[in-house]
């Protein structure tokens, strides 16, 4: 089994390349980052029960790109021994992709500031 970082690491490289996401992100309220003597990595939190991770969308709509991030993080973890669910909290959306969507998108804002999508 990898360490926490390199785990948090492996997630955070496989999530970024996926078509849709611009970023990792702390995210809004409580920070979405893993932290050792090594370094961090900013966007992936692995919390007892659950691993979650944050991002920046750089797509809309959000629902496809929570799902491939959501099924990227699971299978990541998967491979690594680890089954635990994965939360994914959408921090920020780009301007460009933004300005780019084909309808005009209201993004509600959650309780704690950010904004909840469902899943």
């Amino acid at each position: 089994m990898s360490s926490r970082l390199e785990l948090a690491q492996a997630v955070a490289r496989a999530v970024t390349a996926l078509p849709g996401v611009d970023s990792m992100t702390t995210g809004p309220g409580v920070p979405v980052v893993t932290l050792s003597a090594h370094g961090q990595v900013p966007g992936v939190r692995g919390s007892g029960d659950r691993v979650t991770v944050a991002v920046v969308a750089g797509r809309l709509p959000l629902s496809p790109v929570i799902a491939a991030v959501g099924r990227t993080a699971a299978t990541v973890l998967f491979c690594h021994g680890d089954t635990r669910p994965v939360e994914i909290v959408v921090g920020d959306v780009t301007d460009a992709a933004l300005r780019a969507a084909p309808t005009a998108y209201a993004l509600v804002p959650a309780g704690g500031g950010g904004v909840r999508c469902p899943r």
